[in-house]
């Protein structure tokens, strides 16, 4: 059964439970006013904040306002100073327009000029060159001329014995006409062939032995009238010195002369043979040279009045056509001093309009993007308050959660610690002895 204390205990257990009431009453108020000052700072704290919120809101606002109207103000400005720019780049471009007109001008006119200056210098330096060039080949033909004389007076040498060879000499002599489809040069190259073969063939015409014997052997002509003057003079003597010993004979030098005769018959007759075609060869280079000279010169002559003719047409097509040109020049200039200001006061027009046009577009796209940002700045505000007034809520809701877990632990720790001492007093023994001071 139940075993009730005794006075002492009683006091003992009074008095430990009036101090336990005085300390959780004094912890019941510290409790309370520590959260009645969380409250009221966190309640001043959101006025603060809320105050500086709205003060912020307002100035995000004007902010947004003051910078739509700068932004409209500056492009207002930039559009005023594009217009003016437009004016000036017109003027600027009317002027230099001119200027680059008479400057294109001047620079073609003057290039026409050194033109027609190139054009009689080169006319002037082709006619001397066309000139000096019939000079020398006429003074070439000239050497070949001397050339020739030179060897047909050598080619009448080596035939002196040989009449019909010498007959091959004649200056009329008619030579085959040369390929007139070659020019002058080439016909002359083929001339100094043939006076270079002739040149080599004379050599060895001379040196035929043949030749050398007709040439060294008296002429039959000669032989001839020696035979008959022996004749003649041994028919005297027989005639008229008839026998004795004072009669002299002349019939051995008859014999030997009439040998001599039949001699130089036979070895002419072999040389005309043998040498017939190194003379007519012979004689055919030289009259071939005697005709390609005379082509020569006169393709020579040709060609070189061709070529003063070409020039002198060729400078004159070339002045005529820079007169064209310095016509055309000058009727361009005077065209384009008429179409160009009228151009770019066109093309100046049309960017003035597409400026306004553009100063339009883009200060509806302004006032356009300045609601936006009014709106989103608004919306920003709104969501900004909101989350403001849920953190101030979550805030409050934390501190009375926070106070009301304080208080539970504090009830709870007030029954854990009221009860052992209250079952002691009414006598409900724990466990042997009753427990006697503060509980932990």
């Amino acid at each position: 059964m139940n075993k009730l204390p005794s006075v002492s205990e009683t006091l003992s257990l009074l008095d430990r439970l009036k101090g336990i009431v005085q300390e959780f009453a004094s912890r019941e108020g510290q409790l309370d006013q520590e959260f009645r000052a969380r409250k009221a700072a966190e309640s001043r704290a959101s006025d603060a904040a809320s105050k500086n919120l709205a003060q912020q809101h307002s100035e995000r606002t004007a902010n947004a306002q003051v910078a739509a109207h700068d932004e409209r103000a500056r492009w207002e400005a930039r559009f005023d100073r594009r217009k003016v720019r437009i004016n000036e780049a017109h003027k600027f471009a009317r002027r230099k327009a001119q200027e680059d007109i008479g400057t294109h001008e001047g620079r073609r006119k003057h290039k026409l000029q050194q033109n027609a200056m190139e054009a009689e210098r080169r006319r002037d330096a082709e006619l001397a060159v066309s000139s000096a060039a019939f000079e020398n080949f006429k003074q070439q033909l000239g050497d070949s001329s001397s050339s020739l004389s030179l060897l047909e007076t050598t080619a009448a040498k080596a035939f002196a014995g040989f009449g019909k060879f010498k007959r091959l000499l004649p200056t009329d002599r008619t030579a085959p006409e040369p390929d007139r489809s070659r020019d002058e040069n080439q016909l002359y190259e083929e001339l100094l062939d043939a006076q270079r073969r002739a040149n080599e063939e004379i050599p060895k015409f001379r040196a035929s032995l043949l030749r050398n014997l007709v040439v060294f052997t008296p002429p039959a002509w000669l032989l001839a009238l020696a035979l008959a003057i022996l004749a003649g003079l041994e028919y005297t003597e027989v005639l008229f010195k008839h026998s004795g010993p004072d009669a002299v004979s002349l019939r051995t030098p008859i014999l030997w002369v009439a040998g001599l005769l039949v001699f130089r018959v036979i070895i002419y007759q072999l040389a005309s043979r043998q040498l017939a075609s190194a003379a007519t060869s012979i004689a055919s280079h030289i009259g071939k040279i005697r005709r390609l000279l005379d082509v020569c010169s006169q393709m020579a002559e040709q060609r070189h009045q061709q070529d003063q003719q070409r020039i002198k047409a060729d400078f004159e097509n070339t002045s005529r056509a820079l007169d064209q040109e310095y016509k055309r020049i000058v009727k361009e200039s005077i065209d384009l001093r008429g179409q160009r200001p009228q151009q770019l006061a066109e093309k100046a027009q049309r960017a003035v309009e597409h400026n306004e046009r553009f100063q339009e577009a883009k200060l509806i796209e302004l006032d356009r993007v300045h609601a936006e940002k009014i709106a989103a700045v608004q919306g920003e505000i709104e969501q900004e308050t909101k989350r403001f007034a849920a953190a101030r809520n979550e805030t409050v809701a934390k501190i009375n959660a926070e106070e009301k877990a304080r208080w539970n632990e504090l009830e709870v720790e007030w029954k854990k610690t009221i009860q052992p001492i209250c079952e002691e007093l009414q006598g409900n023994p724990r466990s042997g002895h009753p427990q006697v001071g503060r509980p932990a």
